[in-house]
C-alpha cells in the first residue's frame, strides 16, 4: 500500500538480515519488530518531505536511535540521500529553523516600527501642526521625510510577511532589499536633518505651551507615554538594524539557497548605504557647525566662505600659538581650527567674536623639525610644540599643545591633511577667490548652509506607485568631498566652544 515504505523496508531488512545471518528465529524475530518501526520512520518521514522547512533534527534521531548503523543508512539514503552523515543534515535543519526565526523577527519588527512611525505622522505631527506652536518650516525639518519612509516600511513588510507563507528554501528576502535599495537611501535625507532637528526641539522646550501639549499628547494610549524623541530616533536605530539582520540571515542561510547571492548583494549594498549617511551626518553637522563660526570671524584682509566651499573640519580646539613672519613673533592666538583645505589660526576679541590672524592654504605647508613622526618646537617656558611653515615664504605657525597626547593627536592628523591636501586642488577654486572685504565692525554676512542636492532615483517597480518621481529624492553623495573622519565627540567640544563664544 505504500512502495516507499516497502522500499525502504526491504532496504533496511536486507541490511538487518546481513547483520543477523545465523541467527534463526531469533533474528527473524527482530526483523518483524524492525519492519512495524520502519514502516512508522517512513510514514513520519512522508509527512515531513512535504514540508522539509517543519521537521526537528531531534524528531530524526529519536526514530533512529534504536536502529543499527546501516537501517539509519538506509532511512537517510531515502530520506535525504544528498548528505553523506546525519550530523550534517542535523545541521541544515538548525540552520534553517533559526533561518526562519530571523525572517519571523524581520516581519514582527518591521510591522512595529511601521505602527510607531503611522504614530509620528498622524498622532504627533498632525497635533503639533494643529496647535500652530512651530512653522511649517520647524515642522518640515523635525519630521524629515517620514510620510515616505511609512511607504517604504509599507512595501517592505508586505514582502517580509509574504515571505513567511512560503517554505524557508523560498523565502526570497534578499531580492525584496535589492529591489528597495533605491528607496532606503532615503534614510539619508532623514539622518542629516536630525541635528537640526534637536536645535529646534530644544528651544520649543523652552515654551511651557510646548511641553503641556507634548504632555497631554502622551496621554494618547496609541502613544503609550513615550515622548517625541522616541518617536524621532526611530528611522535612525531602523536602518541600523538592516545589516544585522542580514547579517545573521546570510549566516543561517546554505549556499545552494536560492536567496543566498541575493543577500551578498542587498548585503553589501546596504553596508555602502549606511556608509553614505554616516559621511553625508558628518558633512551636514560640519555645515552647521561652520554656518556659526562664519559670521562670528573677524577678517584680517580677506574672508573666506567656509561654509559656500564646504571646507571640511578634521579638527579644531583651543591651543596656544604663535604666528611668525619674517622671524618675528607677530601675533599669539588661542584658537586653531585644521581643515581639509586650510589652516584657521584665530584670537578671541572682545564682542564675542574671533579674529583671524591667519589662514593658510595646506599645499603651501610643510611640517618642519619632524623626527620620527614627532615633530617638536621649544619655547622660553619649556612648552615643545611643533611647526607648520610656509614653503616660500618666510612665514609659519608654531603649535604649543597642552600635552604629549595632544601634541602626538594634532602632528598625525596634520601630517595626513598634508598629504592629502595635493588631490583636492580643484577644491581650493572657491577659496582662490575671496569675498569682498568688509569693515572689522560691520562684519562679515552671515552665512547660511547650502542645501544638500537631492536628485530623484531611477525609475523602479513598486514604490513609484505610491511614491512620486518628485517625492522620493535621493543624496547625491558623490558631490560630496571625501574628508577625514570627524569624531561625534570632537563636533560636541567645537560646538561647545562656538556656543559659549557667540
Amino acid at each position: 500500500a505504500d512502495p516507499p515504505a516497502c522500499a525502504l523496508c526491504c532496504g533496511a531488512c536486507g541490511a538487518l538480515v546481513r547483520a543477523g545471518e545465523g541467527g534463526g528465529c531469533g533474528a527473524r524475530a527482530r526483523l518483524c519488530g524492525f519492519a512495524a518501526v520502519l514502516t512508522g520512520i517512513v510514514r513520519k518521514m512522508a509527512v515531513l518531505q512535504e514540508s522539509f522547512s517543519e521537521a526537528t533534527s531531534s524528531t530524526f534521531e529519536h526514530y533512529c536511535k534504536d536502529l543499527g548503523e546501516e537501517a539509519c543508512r538506509a532511512v537517510q539514503d531515502y530520506f535525504a540521500p544528498e548528505f553523506d552523515t546525519l550530523k550534517q543534515w542535523t545541521t541544515l535543519k538548525n540552520r534553517m529553523a533559526h533561518r526562519s526565526s530571523v525572517v519571523q523577527e524581520l516581519a514582527a519588527t518591521e510591522e512595529e516600527y511601521l505602527v510607531d512611525l503611522g504614530i509620528m505622522a498622524n498622532v504627533w505631527q498632525a497635533e503639533l501642526a494643529k496647535s500652530k506652536l512651530l512653522t511649517p518650516a520647524e515642522l518640515g525639518t523635525l519630521f524629515g521625510n517620514a510620510a515616505q519612509l511609512i511607504l517604504l516600511s509599507t512595501e517592505l513588510s508586505k514582502d517580509f510577511n509574504a515571505a513567511l507563507q512560503l517554505p524557508v528554501e523560498q523565502q526570497r528576502i534578499g531580492q525584496s532589499f535589492k529591489k528597495r535599495i533605491p528607496f532606503i537611501r532615503l534614510y539619508t535625507e532623514y539622518a542629516v536633518s536630525r541635528q537640526k532637528a534637536n536645535e529646534i526641539l530644544t528651544n520649543a522646550k523652552k515654551n511651557h505651551r510646548f511641553v503641556a501639549l507634548v504632555e497631554k499628547i502622551r496621554t494618547v494610549p496609541e502613544v503609550r507615554q513615550h515622548d517625541l524623541p522616541d518617536f524621532l530616533i526611530e528611522p535612525t536605530q531602523r536602518i541600523a538594524k538592516y545589516p544585522l539582520l542580514l547579517k545573521d540571515l546570510i549566516k543561517h542561510t546554505e549556499p545552494n539557497h536560492v536567496d543566498y547571492q541575493d543577500l551578498l548583494k542587498a548585503d553589501e549594498e546596504m553596508k555602502t548605504v549606511l556608509a553614505e549617511i554616516n559621511e553625508c551626518t558628518r558633512t551636514q553637522q560640519t555645515l552647521l557647525l561652520l554656518s556659526k563660526l562664519q559670521p562670528n570671524i573677524t577678517w584680517r584682509e580677506q574672508g573666506y566662505d567656509l561654509v559656500a566651499s564646504r571646507a571640511q573640519l578634521i579638527i579644531g580646539e583651543p591651543m596656544k600659538v604663535k604666528y611668525i613672519c619674517d622671524s618675528t613673533v607677530n601675533e599669539k592666538g588661542n584658537a586653531v581650527y585644521l581643515f581639509d583645505i586650510i589652516l584657521l589660526v584665530c584670537k578671541f576679541s572682545v564682542g564675542g567674536r574671533w579674529t583671524e590672524i591667519t589662514t593658510l592654504q595646506l599645499i603651501d605647508l610643510v611640517l618642519q623639525n619632524e623626527n620620527a613622526g614627532v615633530a617638536t618646537a621649544v619655547d622660553a617656558n619649556g612648552d615643545v610644540g611643533f611647526t607648520l611653515a610656509h614653503k616660500a615664504r618666510s612665514e609659519s605657525v608654531v603649535f604649543f599643545p597642552k600635552d604629549t597626547s595632544q601634541r602626538i593627536h594634532w602632528i598625525t592628523l596634520v601630517t595626513e591633511a598634508l598629504r592629502d591636501a595635493p588631490s583636492l586642488k580643484k577644491k581650493l577654486a572657491p577659496l582662490a577667490v575671496p569675498e569682498s572685504p568688509q569693515p572689522p565692525s560691520r562684519g562679515p554676512t552671515p552665512a547660511t548652509v547650502p542645501p544638500l542636492a537631492l536628485p530623484s532615483p531611477a525609475p523602479d517597480s513598486g514604490l513609484l506607485e505610491v511614491c512620486s518621481a518628485r517625492e522620493v529624492r535621493i543624496l547625491q553623495v558623490h558631490e560630496i568631498h571625501a574628508s577625514h573622519s570627524v569624531h561625534q565627540h570632537k563636533l560636541q567640544k567645537l560646538e561647545m566652544l562656538f556656543s559659549c563664544r557667540v
